[in-house]
């Protein structure tokens, strides 16, 4: 697939939700976007059939995923390095206007949208507020942990389509690794917890016996203080 791409392909990854306005001469150099309707793969001058494949993989990923999908594929996001950036920028929210109007919601927490613009060599990731408080899911991050490691041998060898699907699988595996250990710590909690819980409902117990033994004690020997009493008494009667 895009036989004509030199090796290089390059790379640019921002945390969209924090971007800035841009002006109208900016808007105007970009391409359309493609229509928000649920769909997990958009595609834009390419085609379509290419990248079909990804539909299935999508559906198999989040049948087990907290996560939704979006792969946009454009032949081109416009001129200059940031192109891609501002158009998956401005992506977000476009889709996120029409998304309010419709039945096909775009979850701004833990929706992932990634662009790739073909002619750019572009690729520009938006991840949702949770997966970037949560998860560490932020830009140089990304680029660093994500796209250099595990989608760019792929585009060099122009393979994005392989690349899309291990960027997808390696975001889904950190997610999991990340919330194993925070039930990990969860458990480990819960059992500390429990163990103090324990240990105080035993000391508990264990003082009231020693309570209740002193009691028995101090009433056993006034008992016998007032016998020895009417004894003595009785004696120098």
């Amino acid at each position: 697939m895009f036989r004509s791409l030199p090796s290089q392909f390059s790379v640019v990854v921002v945390c969209l939700w924090i971007g800035g306005f841009l002006t109208s001469g900016e808007c105007c150099a970009q391409r359309p976007f493609p229509t928000f309707t649920g769909g997990r793969v958009s595609v834009s001058g390419v085609s379509e059939a290419d990248w079909a494949p990804l539909t299935a993989f999508i559906s198999q990923v989040e049948a087990d995923s907290r996560q939704t999908y979006f792969i946009v594929v454009v032949r081109s996001s416009g001129s200059g390095s940031r192109a891609t950036v501002n158009y998956t920028d401005r992506l977000y929210a476009e889709w996120q206007k029409q998304s309010a109007s419709t039945e096909h919601k775009l979850d701004a927490r833990r929706a992932m949208i990634i662009v790739l613009a073909t002619e750019n060599r572009q690729l520009a990731v938006h991840a949702g507020v949770d997966l970037q408080e949560n998860y560490g899911l932020r830009g140089q991050a990304i680029d660093r942990n994500f796209v250099v490691p595990h989608f760019i041998p792929f585009a060099r060898a122009n393979n994005q389509l392989e690349g899309l699907k291990q960027l997808i699988t390696k975001f889904e595996q950190a997610v999991d690794l990340a919330d194993s250990r925070i039930q990990q710590r969860s458990r480990q909690s819960a059992a500390v917890a429990k163990r103090v819980r324990k240990d105080a409902v035993e000391t508990l117990i264990s003082a009231e016996r020693v309570a209740a033994n002193i009691h028995q004690l101090i009433t056993e020997q006034s008992e016998a203080g007032l016998e020895l009493s009417r004894y003595t008494c009785l004696l120098y009667t």
